[in-house]
């Protein structure tokens, strides 16, 4: 799933020598255990008892997800033949009440029954016999609100996926309420054509404002990843989820910029292709200088990581610089206390907690080991104490990111760790390059390629060195 990297919201060149010379450092195992700095090099690690390993298997969805997500290597790409443009069903917003405002008259049909209801809000409430509205004498298990017309504003809605802050969604398809009885809860989802829905994810995924090119490159990358769920969640009541941390993020109906309107039209209905299947097509804010092969985030990936191989991107740096975001997205530091990573970790262990290892209070952190192609940590060790006792326990590193924050650990790139003092109290100090999973598409490298005249296929041609781009409507 792509990460949200909106680097004009909030939110490298990498020589190849420099690339080279950091995988080859990256033999010897780093650590965080001396307090102040680094472990020099060739140092043998202090003897510790024998660490817990957490593998996850299958890798488990994200912290915030409501639905798992099939693993890529459960993509079954020619039960459903590619030939048309797609009819996406993106979900909304799922409660036991919902309140939707209409933007103009609809047309109500659901359980047999049919009705109108007029603009402004109405409610929506679950029951054991279905969804219940207004417009309908009984319930009904799925209702559908239609409105005649092009790509324009039907309905809003508020909805929020947690952590995260409650945001205004304008839909402008078909408002599909379903009655989803293992959650007992009314279930919006919008449904409508793949390009209508790409024009809500550019905008909030990518600058508006950005060259043509580096917008056309992104539409390509998104429109591939849809068109993957659509084939792989096929029977499932919706292919997408609007939130970033389930999916692309979705921002609903909005008035298209010039840029974006002449990005969609030139991708139109270009996909990236793996053995004929659409590729997951993963992207992230700024590679650092090299990008991540998908095989290591999301194990399983099976053929479908040989297309989102780990690549040299010199262009991140000049990207990052051109953006005036070289202190965020090529080069930075992050100094966490020892309290937020503990508090971090069992956030993220409680969430599932009978998947996820438990977390006492955590004393030190080491590097275990580095991918040699993209020099990015693999696993970290964590020592935390319960009670009297002492436990290692060993993490994914991308899964420790996620922990502990994504905004704070900006990436798995780290050519510092150690433990110092901060504010008298003991902290994390990382340093390390780029922003984001690694995996797929830079963003601020698309920027830059853009801005130096290369078209949005040989753009992609960088970051998806194994797939075809092919034009399938």
């Amino acid at each position: 799933m792509p990460w949200r990297a909106l680097v004009w919201r909030f939110r490298v060149p990498a020589t190849l020598v420099a690339f080279v010379s950091l995988v080859v450092a990256t033999a010897v195992v780093s650590s965080c255990q001396q307090r102040g700095q680094d472990l020099p090099l060739g140092v043998p690690e202090p003897a510790a008892p024998a660490p817990t390993v957490w593998r996850p298997s299958p890798r488990p969805s994200p912290p915030s997800s409501p639905s798992p997500s099939p693993p890529l290597a459960a993509i079954a790409p020619r039960v459903v033949a590619l030939d048309h443009e797609p009819e996406i069903a993106v979900l909304l917003a799922s409660a036991p009440r919902l309140v939707i405002t209409l933007r103009r008259t609809v047309e109500v049909v659901g359980g047999g029954q049919r009705g109108v209801i007029a603009p402004g809000p109405f409610t929506v409430d679950y029951s054991p016999a279905g969804v219940r509205l207004v417009a309908l004498a009984a319930p009904a298990a799925e209702v559908v609100l239609s409105a005649a017309g092009s790509d324009q504003p039907v309905f809003t809605v508020t909805t929020s996926v947690p952590p995260g802050k409650p945001q205004l969604i304008t839909g402008s398809g078909n408002a599909v309420l379903r009655a989803d009885h293992a959650s007992r809860q009314v279930q919006l989802i919008e449904r409508l054509p793949l390009e209508q829905y790409l024009a809500g994810v550019l905008p909030v995924e990518m600058n508006p404002s950005w060259p043509v090119e580096a917008l056309a490159a992104q539409a390509t990358a998104a429109r591939s990843y849809a068109c993957a769920r659509w084939i792989a969640r096929q029977g499932q009541p919706w292919h997408l989820h609007w939130h970033y941390t389930v999916d692309m993020a979705y921002g609903g109906w909005r008035a298209r910029t010039a840029n974006v309107r002449a990005a969609l039209e030139r991708s139109r209905g270009q996909v990236l292709l793996y053995q004929g299947a659409p590729v997951l097509a993963l992207f992230h804010a700024s590679s650092g200088g090299a990008t991540e092969s998908a095989a290591h985030i999301f194990p399983g990936t099976g053929s479908a990581a040989a297309a989102m191989r780990s690549a040299v991107d010199p262009a991140a740096e000049t990207g990052a610089q051109g953006l005036n975001l070289t202190a965020t997205h090529w080069r930075w530091t992050a100094t966490i206390p020892l309290t937020e990573v503990t508090s971090g970790l069992q956030e993220w262990a409680r969430e599932k907690p009978t998947e996820r290892p438990r977390f006492g209070t955590v004393i030190s952190l080491r590097t275990v080991d580095r991918w040699p192609d993209s020099g990015r940590v693999a696993h970290v060790s964590i020592r935390h104490r319960q009670g009297k006792r002492e436990a290692d326990t060993v993490l994914p590193a991308s899964d420790f990111r996620l922990a502990v924050g994504p905004g704070v650990i900006r990436s798995t790139w780290w050519d510092r760790c150690v433990l110092a003092t901060s504010k008298g109290q003991p902290a994390l100090v990382l340093a390390g390059r780029g922003y984001g999973h690694g995996v797929g598409l830079s963003q601020v490298s698309a920027w830059s390629l853009a801005r130096s005249g290369l078209a949005g296929e040989d753009i992609l041609a960088r970051f998806y060195p194994g797939a075809a781009i092919e034009r399938r409507w």
